[in-house]
């Protein structure tokens, strides 16, 4: 048995679809029908993750969730999880300005924020998050009762975002994701997709040397980096220089291309 990772957006798809195509499904259905083990490793919540492998039939199916915060198996059931708390998001708060917001996801998909605006209504666009998951809260108040975070999101314009100015001790304090240019992601320190796929790597019993992971963006290095890495053909150059691997873009359907021409598993 061997062992597949997927990051999803600009991986499995292009950036801004919201289904993984037909081509894509029928590949990841192969790799499960000919006995290997699929994860889809994503800075996404239990709940988005959930809709995607609902699609594939088998129980070799695994979540990474919230950019190795949690992987979980095909039941949802727990094989790792790591989390901050909400003392870290008040902490944190110091980084936002007017058109920065900071808001965590919680537990199989709630999110907690202090305000709805165009980046939590992308939240519950992309990633199935009803209206009633979001738990509103008032600056500088007590957080009761959401002591269990994920991760703790800021979001905004790509040029705000460049402009924030983190203390070389926060930094060290926790794990720092750029899933894009208009997103920042803090997780507990330790806590990355290449943690995660090691994690369920060890409970699976697979060879190091039979894990695969795909991916395009610096949220991606950690396990690229580790295992057989294959960068997409738009990935970011960094992600391509540890790659063992290069394929088409998501576009291109660059991860059936791999899967078929590259590493010849289907």
């Amino acid at each position: 048995m061997k062992l597949f990772c997927f990051d999803i957006d600009g991986t499995l798809m292009p950036f801004g679809d919201y289904e993984i195509p037909q081509e894509e499904k029928e590949a990841l259905q192969a790799l499960l029908d000919n006995g290997h083990a699929i994860a889809l490793a994503s800075g996404r919540p239990f709940v988005s993750l959930q809709h995607h492998l609902l699609a594939f039939n088998g129980k070799r199916k695994y979540y990474i969730c919230a950019n190795g915060a949690a992987v979980y198996n095909h039941r949802g059931e727990v094989i790792k999880e790591t989390s901050l708390t909400s003392e870290d998001l008040l902490y944190l708060q110091r980084y936002t300005k007017e058109d920065v917001n900071i808001y965590a996801y919680e537990g199989r998909g709630g999110i907690v924020s202090y305000k709805i605006d165009r980046w939590i209504e992308d939240e519950m666009d992309y990633n199935l998050i009803q209206r009633k998951d979001i738990v509103l809260l008032k600056k500088g108040e007590p957080i009761v009762g959401h002591n269990q975070l994920l991760k703790i999101m800021l979001a905004g314009p790509e040029e705000t975002m460049k402009d924030l100015n983190f203390s070389e001790e926060d930094k060290a304090k926790y794990e720092w994701n750029w899933s894009a240019p208009t997103y920042l992601e803090l997780l507990q320190k330790g806590s990355t997709k290449g943690q995660r796929v090691e994690d369920l790597r060890q409970h699976l019993g697979v060879a190091i040397e039979d894990v695969y992971c795909f991916g395009d963006q610096g949220n991606d290095i950690s396990m690229v980096s580790r295992f057989n890495g294959i960068a997409m053909g738009n990935a970011i150059q960094p992600l391509k220089d540890v790659a063992k691997y290069v394929t088409l873009s998501a576009k291109e359907h660059g991860v059936v291309h791999a899967l078929k021409n590259i590493l010849k598993v289907i």
